[in-house]
């Protein structure tokens, strides 16, 4: 099962980047907004496989990014955007990435924004990218929790009928040491990976257990001549089953944290979790004829 949640998100962040107005952007920018939406969509995977209900809430996502040049100058970008659960573990949440690239000595900035629908009741994932969008992707996927009780015949049946993932935590790259060094590190087993209990704490009106995880990339493993420390660090309310804050410092890509602010335990606007009126709702298999096709125009059944 793991291998077929990869490849949705594979799947859902090349759409993210593919129906956005052409950016002028290089390919080392393209590639950390890919990395940073794969990240996303992971959680919101999750999310469909294994809901977590009875517990809704509404926030403002603050993510702040920082980089330092070789120069000593520092470029920091801030953006706020939504995030929302209702009552049946539906999860929506809105995505910003401001990209920033060098382009023949003029500096260029592209912001991209997208939503993505996380619906475990019809088991779909639904995602808009742009301001203003005029088409949704939707992905149909499995139903784990049924797929447990199917006899197993080997090949995809088998992968369907394991057991689904634990519940989502937005943000995170939860699991084995593997999964972290994937996340944070180049996915190599010679990466070390330790993890440190930060204890308790009192965020947002919430009890929550931190934890920072470092991962160390051995010399000379990505051409380093010397070794390549990235931490990770969250905060994690076990109630809510959710990260309300985190911060990972990667000397490779600079310094990024999370915080949910104004977070409130309501039942949010059902509208939030709809597709909006004038949107083209495509399934997967019509989009990839599309693309095949070359057409712009919806797949006639």
């Amino acid at each position: 099962m793991a291998r077929c949640i990869c490849i949705v998100v594979f799947a859902v962040s090349i759409f993210a980047l593919g129906t956005e107005a052409q950016s002028p952007l290089d390919g080392s920018s393209t590639q950390v907004r890919m990395h940073t939406e794969m990240s996303s969509n992971s959680a919101m995977v999750g999310a469909v496989a294994s809901p977590v209900t009875g517990k809704p809430y509404e926030a403002e996502k603050v993510t702040r990014s920082e980089w330092h040049l070789a120069d000593g100058t520092i470029i920091t970008h801030e953006a706020d955007t939504k995030i929302a659960r209702d009552g049946d573990g539906r999860i929506r949440e809105e995505i910003e990435n401001t990209n920033a690239a060098s382009i023949g000595g003029k500096q260029m900035n592209h912001t991209a924004e997208s939503v993505t629908i996380a619906d475990p009741v019809s088991h779909s994932l639904l995602i808009m990218s742009g301001p203003k969008p005029t088409m949704a992707l939707r992905m149909q996927m499995p139903d784990f929790a049924n797929a447990a009780s199917r006899p197993r015949t080997g090949g995809v049946a088998a992968m369907l009928a394991s057991p689904p993932p634990a519940p989502a935590r937005l943000g995170v790259a939860a699991g084995s040491s593997a999964d972290v060094r994937l996340a944070h590190g180049t996915g190599n087993a010679r990466d070390e990976v330790r993890t440190e209990d930060l204890g308790e704490q009192s965020l947002a009106g919430l009890l929550v257990k931190g934890t920072r995880t470092s991962t160390t990339i051995p010399l000379g493993e990505i051409g380093n001549d010397r070794p390549i420390t990235i931490t990770h660090e969250e905060w994690y309310s076990p109630d809510l089953k959710l990260v309300v804050r985190s911060e990972d410092n990667d000397p490779r890509s600079g310094k990024q944290t999370m915080e949910l602010q104004g977070l409130t335990l309501v039942e949010p606007d059902p509208a939030l979790f709809r597709v909006p009126a004038g949107v083209t709702v495509r399934d997967m298999p019509d989009m990839i004829k599309m693309l095949r096709s070359g057409s712009q125009e919806p797949v006639q059944r």
